[in-house]
């Protein structure tokens, strides 16, 4: 991942946790909404890093293959663009969808959110605006480097 995405990233986390201490002071409790946000935050974070890991391993090996050897020097035909397009199908799908550490970020997830219900921490807005901290972190980024 860039450093330029991570530091905005960095800069909602905090100031989600800001808007937490702004609540606390009209008298909602700091540790749920902290726990919640927190939780929502690293945990989309890790599913995100894990996805983009998990692309670039992808997209190395096709390419090292020899996959796109014959569009770099023209000799496709439709034939094999065809049978390029229908194995592309079956090889992305698996590898793009069950990563394992992808999994393993959504199953950390879903633990942290029964242990803090269980233990009574859970704060379902406060959940909410840490998991959107990396859609909107994304966008902000994207726009800022359009060039």
């Amino acid at each position: 991942m860039k450093k330029e995405i991570l530091k905005i990233y960095l800069i909602f986390d905090f100031l989600v946790l800001a808007l937490g201490g702004l609540l606390c002071a009209f008298g909602a409790k700091f540790a749920p909404f902290f726990a919640s946000s927190q939780l929502g935050f690293f945990c989309s974070l890790a599913v995100v890093f894990f996805s983009h890991r998990a692309y670039a391993l992808r997209l190395e090996d096709e390419i090292r293959s020899g996959k796109y050897d014959k569009i770099a020097n023209n000799e496709f035909d439709d034939e094999n663009l065809a049978e390029l397009k229908k194995s592309a199908v079956k090889s992305n799908f698996a590898t793009a969808f069950f990563s394992p550490f992808k999994i393993l970020s959504y199953a950390a997830l879903i633990f942290g959110i029964w242990l803090l219900a269980k233990f009574g921490l859970l704060n379902p807005l406060a959940l909410m605006l840490g998991v959107s901290v990396i859609p909107l972190g994304t966008l902000i980024f994207a726009f800022c480097n359009k060039e």
